[in-house]
């Protein structure tokens, strides 16, 4: 199995807290203006997409072509699966490429493919 993932720091809600707003009589308010925010592909975490005994490969927002206007618009999690290198690193999979050498595109550092 192989996981590939999106990493653009500190673009992704982790926590949200629910509190009471005074201003608009309302008892729980999802206060998104305080919200954490961790790394990820702005849908979902880092944390949430890596499983115990996958492989996976992470793409990160520099990797994303500056003349890239899909990603500009819409999430990097919505814009990932069009990448070109996303679909190199797909199709050398299916191929049976399993080394960072071989499945990597050009540009993507050796470090991230987990075995």
């Amino acid at each position: 199995m192989l996981v590939i993932f999106g990493r653009k720091p500190d673009s992704t809600l982790r926590h949200v807290a629910i509190v009471p707003n005074q201003e608009e009589d309302i008892a729980q308010w999802y206060d998104f203006d305080h919200a954490q925010r961790g790394d990820g592909d702005e849908v979902v975490p880092v944390e949430s997409v890596l499983l115990s005994g996958a492989s996976s490969v992470e793409v990160n927002w520099s990797d994303v072509p500056l003349l890239a206007l899909g990603a500009r618009l819409v999430s990097f999690h919505a814009f990932l699966p069009s990448l070109d290198e996303v679909q190199t690193i797909v199709a050398r999979w299916f191929q049976g490429n399993r080394t960072a050498k071989d499945l990597l595109p050009r540009g993507i550092p050796d470090a991230r493919l987990t075995p």
